[in-house]
């Protein structure tokens, strides 16, 4: 029996050699087999994740006209002041601002000229004080016009105006951010308010790659405070003291990224951070299937291989991690996908 059973597996084995033997190999040039995909509704996306900084920039500051101790600060980080607004107090008299481009450099009283004068006659003209002509004189019209203002700030009427009273400025209203505190002495000159960008400053650190990414088309999504979402593209970039670049930011149209809700951004500090993401591939929901049942032809149109063989024309909509969403095919339909034999 161990011989019969010895000889039968010899037997085997040298037929199972012969039919090797004999058997072709397989061509590498055949053609791969396929299996078949069923197009599905589906979301495309690609995003990375970034770290928004919003700075305020400082245009200007407000400087003291006189020497004192800072008595009162009525207006804190981020109040806007406006034309006659008096922010604070040194030595409990009111420094008031006042649009103008010459600076209070002198006390005006009656008999005075200058640009000064008509600087001042023009904010009293505006504040329904003063309805003579601006002509830079300072003439008992403009002393009855400053009588008037005195009084209804409850200052001491005296019919001129000190050098320390007035404080001129280029533009009004202005959005402000203090420098000094109660109880602080100062000297003539001293800054007392920095006078900041009427909107912050977006930028972003991003790597190299990163940066290879964000073109022009590219949405950055920026979740802002209090549930706010709001929209930037990249606009110019420099290097920065790491091995990242800094990307600043801008709104789409030209606006302020930050749009109407720019006072919502905190302003006490330098600057604040909010999370972001840029959206490299934005959100595409329609049939989607996997990149390789796309195929190109040499004029670049693309196009799929139905169940039966045929072709149908495809456009890609957006592809991102393997798949694609496209018009052309619907959901349910089958097409096929080469499959690389191993």
């Amino acid at each position: 029996m161990v011989v019969i059973v010895v000889a039968a597996m010899v037997f085997a084995a040298g037929w199972w050699a012969g039919r090797t033997a004999l058997d072709p190999p397989r061509d590498p040039l055949a053609a791969p087999s396929t299996v078949m995909y069923t197009v599905q509704r589906g979301v495309v996306e690609d995003s990375f994740p970034m770290t928004v900084t919003a700075r305020w920039p400082v245009t200007t500051t407000v400087s003291s006209p006189v020497a004192g101790v800072v008595t009162a600060v009525m207006k804190a980080a981020g109040a806007k002041v406006a034309e006659g607004d008096s922010p604070l107090t040194v030595d409990l008299q009111p420094v008031v601002l006042v649009t103008g481009s010459v600076p209070m450099f002198r006390d005006l009283a009656l008999g005075i000229k200058g640009p000064d004068v008509a600087q001042l006659q023009r904010f009293l003209s505006r504040k329904g004080f003063y309805r003579g002509s601006v002509d830079g004189t300072y003439s008992r019209l403009t002393r009855a016009a400053v009588l008037r203002w005195q009084r209804s700030i409850g200052l001491e009427r005296t019919g001129s105006v000190p050098a320390s009273a007035l404080v001129f400025v280029p533009a009004l209203p202005v959005t402000v951010r203090p420098v000094v505190s109660v109880g602080d002495r100062i000297a003539a000159g001293d800054a007392l308010y920095e006078v900041l960008a009427s909107a912050p400053s977006f930028s972003a650190l991003v790597a190299q790659d990163q940066l290879a990414l964000l073109t022009p088309e590219v949405t950055v999504r920026i979740d802002g405070p209090d549930g706010r979402r709001w929209n930037a593209v990249a606009a110019t970039t420099e290097k920065s003291d790491t091995d990242e670049i800094r990307v600043t930011l801008t709104g789409r149209t030209g606006k302020p990224v930050c749009g109407e809700d720019c006072d919502l951004l905190p302003v006490a500090d330098n600057e604040s951070r909010w999370q972001a993401r840029a959206l490299t591939v934005p959100q595409q929901e329609g049939p989607q299937l996997p990149v390789g049942a796309i195929k190109a032809r040499p004029d670049t149109s693309n196009y799929v291989l139905m169940a039966d063989g045929s072709q149908r024309d495809v456009t890609v909509l957006a592809s991102a991690r393997g798949l694609a969403v496209v018009n052309g095919v619907d959901e349910g339909e089958q097409v096929r996908i080469p499959q690389t034999e191993q």
